[in-house]
């Protein structure tokens, strides 16, 4: 009898060793998979809202160039409409011309003279429509610079002259006037307005030390060149004209002309 209580009392505290072992190791093996799940979740989870915001970026600027493209084809659409006019009022004018050109002098200048204009208008007409179209077909514009290197940078000093003096503003060797410090919102030219700059790209500039419209309005091409590479935006400055967008935002926001 003992030696059979015996063997059953040894089994069972066997079995039940490992079966607690059993347990154990399950339970670790399950704890490492829900870590490493866990982990892997977090990551892609990080991924995805990265890639979210630059959908929500490429969406902001999509509905951007989709409004400039409807404002020309509206252009389009009334340089269309004035240049039909004209080449009728021509055409009427010619005609009227032929039929009383036997008649009297007087009715014949006055005629002709109608005709003059007529053809100025068409002309006109003529000259917005190829503007329209040339605005559309998205052509590269180069930034116009007005007077030398020595003329811009007088001009920049002569703006912003507390700036530099109070020490928020310094000139960089290569990329012009940069805030050395953040300005208050009242101070800040809203650069969203231009073309092509969005919350995230304004958010760049600003962090680079810039936050004026005049700041890019009086950039050389170089500085423009050396801007692009330095926001990985190669050739998007020249593109987009920022520098004749800003100089008309600061002129219909300061009322001084560039």
């Amino acid at each position: 009898m003992d030696a059979i209580s015996y063997f059953f009392t040894t089994l069972g505290i066997h079995n039940f060793l490992l079966a607690l072992l059993s347990f154990l190791l399950g339970l670790l093996l399950g704890w490492m998979i829900w870590a490493r799940n866990s982990k892997m979740q977090a990551k892609f989870d990080a991924k995805l809202k990265a890639e979210q915001g630059k959908v929500n970026e490429l969406n902001l600027e999509l509905e951007k160039t989709q409004k400039a493209n409807r404002e020309i084809e509206l252009a389009l659409s009334g340089a269309k409409t004035s240049l039909d006019k004209a080449q009728k009022q021509t055409s009427n004018a010619t005609s009227n011309l032929g039929a009383t050109s036997g008649g009297n002098a007087d009715r014949v200048a006055e005629l002709e003279a109608q005709l003059a204009t007529s053809n100025s208008d068409l002309a006109t007409c003529r000259a917005d429509l190829s503007s329209c179209k040339t605005s559309n077909a998205s052509q590269p514009v180069a930034p116009v610079q007005d007077g030398s290197a020595e003329g811009l940078k007088a001009k920049n000093m002569e703006f912003f002259a507390a700036d530099l003096a109070s020490g928020k503003l310094r000139e960089d060797e290569k990329y012009g006037l940069l805030y050395t410090r953040a300005l208050e919102e009242e101070q800040r030219d809203d650069l969203t307005l231009i073309h092509g700059v969005a919350k995230v790209l304004n958010k760049t500039l600003n962090d680079e030390g810039v936050y004026r419209f005049r700041q890019i309005a009086l950039w050389s091409p170089q500085i423009c060149e050396d801007f692009s590479e330095k926001i990985s935006f190669k050739g998007r400055i020249e593109r987009d004209d920022w520098i004749g967008q800003c100089k008309k935002f600061h002129e219909e926001k300061y009322g001084e002309k560039i």
